[in-house]
């Protein structure tokens, strides 16, 4: 009997579970676009850190990196404002 109603209950908690993420009110918050462009965005970060020992900065490279870096960020903002209820 207790392994009957283990089952029933676990088999509710399945169907609402996946009724919330169905229907929106659990929001998933993993995104391929954005885990590709944070990671991208770390190898020019570290690169661009790497470069600052030498004697002459690449304004080009610093300019790319910010570009990329507010890119990431408008397209997250953009991301949140259609998660709005």
């Amino acid at each position: 009997m207790i392994v009957k109603r283990m089952v029933v209950a676990v088999c509710m908690a399945a169907l609402l579970f996946g009724c919330g993420f169905k229907f929106g009110k659990f929001p998933a918050y993993f995104d391929d676009v954005t885990y590709k462009s944070l990671t991208d965005a770390k190898a020019d970060v570290l690169f661009l850190y790497a470069s600052f020992g030498e004697p002459v900065l690449d304004m080009d490279q610093i300019n790319g990196v910010r570009l990329n870096i507010a890119r990431i960020y408008e397209y997250e903002r953009g991301k949140g404002e259609s998660r709005r209820w």
